[in-house]
C-alpha cells in the first residue's frame, strides 16, 4: 500500500485535532485520577486520555510496516489505552500512566493487525466475497423483518435477537447494531460507520463478518434460527 494510503485524510485531520493536547504530569495525572474516581466525572478520565494520544500515534506508527491504514492503528491503541486507565491503580504505582499503558497499546495494535492480515489472506482466497451460508444468515436476518417496527416490539423477537448478540464484543455489537438498525440504534451504510468509528470500510467489514460467524454459530448451537 503506498504511503499515502496508509496515511489518507483522516490521519492528518486526526493529528490537527490532538495538537493542542499537552502532557500531563505524575502530580496531574494523579490529582486527575483521584477527581475520576471519587466524583465519576468523565472530564478527570478524559484529561488522562487526551494528554497520551499522542504516545499512542508514536506507537501506531512502529507498525506502519503492514500496510494497514495508521488511523486504524491508532484507534485500536486508543482502545488499549482506555483499557489500562479503567485497570491502571494510581494508589500504588508512582508511574505515568503511560509505562502501565504501552503493554496494553501494543496488545491491540498487535491483535488487529493479526487479525487483518488473516482476514485479508481470508479474502484474496475467497476473491473477497462472504461465504454462502454468512450471506444467508445475513439475508435471513434483513428477510425476517429485524428492521420491522412491529417485530422489533415483539418480545420473543427481541429475546431472541439479544440471545443471538451476546456473543459479540462491544465494537462488533455496534457494528451490527447499526448496520441492521436493531433495537432504536438508526440504520446506516458501512460507510457511514467507518466514518463514526474512524475505521477504513474494510475493517467494518472485516467486523461485521467476524460478528456474523459468531451470531451464525450462536443460532446454530441453540436452534434460534431456522433453516435457510
Amino acid at each position: 500500500m503506498p504511503k499515502e494510503n496508509i496515511y489518507g485524510d483522516g490521519y492528518a485531520e486526526y493529528i490537527k485535532s490532538i495538537s493542542n493536547f499537552k502532557p500531563l504530569s505524575l502530580e496531574e495525572e494523579k490529582k486527575n485520577f483521584l477527581l475520576y474516581k471519587t466524583t465519576g466525572n468523565e472530564k478527570y478520565r478524559n484529561r488522562i486520555i487526551e494528554s497520551n494520544l499522542k504516545y499512542v500515534v508514536k506507537i501506531a506508527n512502529q507498525y506502519k510496516k503492514y500496510d494497514i491504514p495508521i488511523i486504524e492503528l491508532i484507534s485500536e491503541g486508543n482502545e488499549g489505552l482506555f483499557t489500562a486507565i479503567d485497570k491502571f491503580d494510581y494508589e500504588k504505582a508512582n508511574v505515568k500512566i503511560i509505562s502501565y499503558a504501552t503493554h496494553w497499546i501494543r496488545y491491540r495494535i498487535r491483535t488487529a493487525v493479526s487479525e487483518i492480515l488473516k482476514r485479508n489472506a481470508e479474502y484474496k482466497e475467497s476473491d473477497n466475497k462472504l461465504s454462502k451460508t454468512e450471506t444467508e444468515f445475513i439475508n435471513y436476518y434483513q428477510t425476517h423483518s429485524l428492521l420491522d417496527e412491529e417485530t422489533n416490539k415483539d418480545e420473543e423477537h427481541i429475546r431472541i435477537t439479544e440471545q443471538l448478540m451476546v456473543c459479540l464484543d462491544e465494537r462488533e455489537l455496534k457494528i451490527i447494531k447499526k448496520l441492521f438498525g436493531i433495537g432504536d440504534t438508526e440504520q446506516k451504510s458501512i460507510k457511514e460507520i467507518s466514518e463514526e468509528m474512524v475505521l477504513s470500510q474494510e475493517r467494518v467489514s472485516q467486523l461485521r463478518d467476524k460478528a456474523i460467524l459468531k451470531m451464525q454459530s450462536a443460532a446454530l448451537v441453540h436452534n434460534i434460527v431456522p433453516n435457510y
